[in-house]
């Protein structure tokens, strides 16, 4: 992002590393800048830390943590602006309800190789707020009119002046076929079953107050 009176820079490391049946990633992103408009100093941090092991040549377990920071009150520019990047499809699950900033995600992930053409993944995802004195962002996946919360940003704070952290947790099943060396085929479903962070703060008058998204989608890849 950039302007007369608003910079804002990413800057971080990325690094991987396999040995014997592990494999590690580490990613780091830190952000700087201001806005002389809101009088806003950037200073967002990501992180992205997983784990993986191979049981054997066809299946694979994993353990991922990714951390979005949030603003609180006192310092907005503390939260991570993703740049236009808040709906870009799977960074949170696939079913794209949070947006990139203020979350903490905890994911397991199975991935078991069936056949040469044939393979399949599953992701469980356990979401929560990274700072509960500030509101989460949603993503593309509520943009179907639900206006639950009160006050339309993330509940009411107790008297600790804090939110409840609990996000919700998500499962994403994905089967892959490969057709040929340069067409393949993707079928997913993806469930969010959503926490207490939505469901204790809702709006008067609210009925359907649980904001779960279930949804199946196919995708085909092509190469030329």
């Amino acid at each position: 992002l950039g302007g007369t009176n608003h910079t804002l820079d990413t800057y971080g490391i990325d690094w991987s590393k396999d040995y014997e049946e592990w494999d590690f990633y580490v990613q780091y992103a830190q952000q700087g800048g201001s806005d002389a408009n809101t009088n806003t100093d950037y200073d967002g941090t990501l992180w992205n830390l997983a784990v993986g092991y191979d049981l054997d040549e066809d299946d694979k377990l994993g353990l991922a943590w990714t951390s979005y920071s949030g603003a609180e009150t006192a310092d907005p520019g503390k939260a991570w602006v993703s740049g236009g990047l808040s709906d870009a499809h799977s960074f949170l699950g696939f079913a794209d309800v949070l947006a990139q900033q203020n979350v903490e995600d905890i994911t397991f992930t199975w991935d078991r190789q069936v056949n040469d053409r044939n393979s399949f993944h599953l992701a469980y995802h356990m979401f929560s707020l990274e700072s509960n004195t500030a509101a989460v962002s949603l993503g593309t996946g509520l943009d179907n009119g639900w206006t639950g919360f009160d006050g339309g940003n993330g509940g009411t704070p107790d008297a600790n002046g804090t939110l409840d952290d609990d996000l919700g947790t998500e499962l994403d099943l994905i089967w892959k076929h490969q057709l040929s060396s340069d067409v393949g085929l993707a079928l997913g479903y993806a469930a969010f079953d959503a926490g207490d962070y939505f469901t204790a703060n809702t709006a008067a008058g609210v009925t359907n107050n649980s904001p779960d998204v279930t949804y199946t989608w196919l995708n085909a890849t092509v190469k030329f």
